[in-house]
């Protein structure tokens, strides 16, 4: 295993580490069902991999800039990414039914996906994907605001449309 392992692409870490993961999980299951007498995936940190650098969140000046850069139509989808934790494929499939401005919940049911270049939205990839994150009460205003000036009428009307506000 140890010499398998070696022979992958080592430009490609996270791939590593996962087929290891993979093979280990397989191999265990066989121990389990008695088709085999031992796993022979033992080099246990063969299935981790380390982040090659540090994620620094944006301070609050850098966020003030990436603001000052985008449309005002986008304003919301920065501020919701940046206090709500979103990634961008679930941003930008968020529609008026997803938010709760009473409750200040914010639905996470759906998300975009690239596979094989072509755009698809789907389920989030777990079950721990599908979530209610709260909205911090300091966006209400913004995001009541953004649905008022941006936001077709209807509950599936997309909050973060590629139409302009011109259009709406």
């Amino acid at each position: 295993m140890r010499t398998w392992h070696s022979r992958l692409d080592p430009t490609k870490p996270t791939q590593r580490a996962q087929v290891y993961g993979l093979l280990r999980a397989i191999l265990s299951t066989a121990v389990a069902d008695e088709v085999l007498a031992t796993n022979p995936c033992r080099d246990k940190g063969a299935g981790i991999t380390r982040r090659a650098r540090t994620i620094q969140p944006a301070t609050l000046a850098e966020i003030e800039v990436i603001l000052g850069a985008m449309p005002d139509r986008l304003h919301a989808l920065v501020l919701i990414g940046v206090w709500c934790g979103l990634r961008y494929g679930e941003l930008i499939e968020l529609r008026r039914k997803d938010l709760d401005l009473r409750q200040g919940v914010l639905r996470v049911r759906r998300g975009v996906v690239r596979v094989d270049g072509k755009v698809t939205v789907g389920s989030p990839k777990s079950e721990a994907g599908i979530r209610d994150v709260a909205i911090p009460p300091h966006l209400i205003p913004v995001l009541a605001e953004h649905l008022s000036r941006y936001v077709a009428e209807g509950r599936d009307a997309l909050l973060f449309s590629s139409v302009h506000d011109s259009d709406v």
